[in-house]
């Protein structure tokens, strides 16, 4: 391939590059150089420090590989990145993974198990056939699936096959504990994870769509009134329940007993939870969420004052909390969520994003830490970095 034909090239954080036969800043329609699913490309670059990647939109229908150089059809990388719900950082290598013969065995083991349900399926389908025939032989190993009789499977046999084996929950539960590929099932915090980075990289990208849209968005997610990829749940309630409840799990799972939307003083707190199953449980967390597009400070240039937005949440999650703390048991309020009377021992606000600026970063400690006796300031970046902690000591202690 002439790699002379890309003409542009974008550099990013620690220098990295990439490639493309078309003007990106045109393409993503803003004067950056981002775009969706590009922070997984650089993290590939970091990990393959040997390979360039060059970004087209026609001259691969997928992606070819020529020696270290990876040409890459863009929109179908962003097509696959959309349709994965786990590890953001993995998106590139699991989609590079799918085809790219180099990987040893122990490499696609690694790459397999950080991915989620599309991927894992991507991934199999794009096997060679001498693969999938021995990956049918493993399923008919195991009791409970049933697979076609058939020695040989042409592409159609297998893919009906495996839709077949996967399609019910009891069935995709014996697979998973007999066959190596779905460890990542238990990565369901990377997913969420995911989801959150995914977010945040849209505001980056759609700047015209107003604070309060992307308030709402967050909560409908939370609430899992909509799914990971924005559309909204068609599940019973008693499964979108179930979502809600390991959703909130983001906040840190040292929260228990999460309740949504409680109804006080005429306003709704968005999550009320508890941090102590001890003293009866009568001592909650109670979180707010605000826009991850709000400003922390306004006139970030000169004064960095706390903005509007931030203002005006502080009183309001004081103004809960007395109101909260006012009640007894029997309150219809209370009464109505299956909640005891008690105290609030810590208000989080969760707000904005963290600027790359030093002397942001100063003023917003200090901020922090001149409210932290009654408030918890939380940027969505801070709670992303808690989130990757989090998923970072199951694994090490699994």
């Amino acid at each position: 391939m002439d790699f002379s034909k890309f003409g542009f090239h974008a550099t990013y954080k620690n220098g990295y590059k990439l490639f493309f036969d078309f003007d990106i800043q045109l393409y993503a329609g803003h004067k950056r150089k981002t775009f969706e699913g590009y922070k997984s490309l650089i993290y590939f670059l970091a990990k393959n420090r040997n390979k360039r990647l060059y970004l087209t939109k026609n001259k691969v229908e997928d992606f070819s590989e020529d020696g270290d150089n990876l040409v890459i059809n863009l929109e179908q990388y962003q097509k696959f990145c959309k349709s994965i719900g786990r590890n953001g950082e993995n998106r590139a290598q699991a989609y590079l993974s799918r085809r790219i013969k180099h990987y040893t065995d122990e490499e696609e083991k690694v790459i397999i198990t950080k991915a989620g349900d599309e991927q894992i399926l991507d991934w199999i389908r794009a096997l060679p056939m001498d693969k999938k025939q021995n990956f049918s032989y493993k399923l008919k190993q195991v009791d409970g699936i049933q697979v076609p009789p058939d020695t040989l499977l042409d592409e159609a046999d297998f893919s009906n096959m495996l839709s077949l084996a996967l399609t019910e929950p009891e069935k995709l539960k014996i697979l998973t504990q007999k066959y190596p590929f779905p460890q990542a099932q238990a990565q369901i915090l990377e997913e969420y994870k995911c989801f959150l980075e995914k977010t945040l990289e849209r505001i980056d990208l759609e700047k015209d769509k107003k604070d309060d849209a992307w308030e709402t968005y967050l909560r409908d997610w939370l609430n899992a009134k909509i799914d990971n990829d924005g559309k909204i749940c068609s599940k019973e309630k008693k499964l979108m329940e179930k979502d809600a409840r390991s959703r909130h799990l983001i906040f840190g799972l040292e929260f228990i007993d999460h309740k949504i939307e409680v109804l006080d003083a005429g306003q709704r707190m968005d999550v009320l939870t508890r941090i102590n199953p001890d003293f009866g449980g009568r001592e909650y967390v109670l979180i707010e969420l605000k826009s991850p597009k709000a400003k922390i400070f306004d006139n970030e240039k000169k004064e960095l004052n706390i903005s509007q937005k931030l203002a005006r949440a502080i009183p309001q999650v004081l103004e809960y909390k007395s109101d909260f703390e006012t009640k007894v048991d029997g309150d219809k309020d209370l009464d109505r969520h299956k909640l005891k009377s008690g105290k609030i021992i810590k208000c989080i606000i969760v707000i904005g994003t963290t600027k790359e600026d030093d002397r942001w970063k100063k003023v917003f400690l200090s901020l922090k830490l001149s409210f932290s006796n009654l408030i918890e300031i939380w940027t969505y970046t801070d709670l992303i970095q808690r989130l990757g902690t989090t998923i970072k000591n199951l694994k090490e202690n699994l």
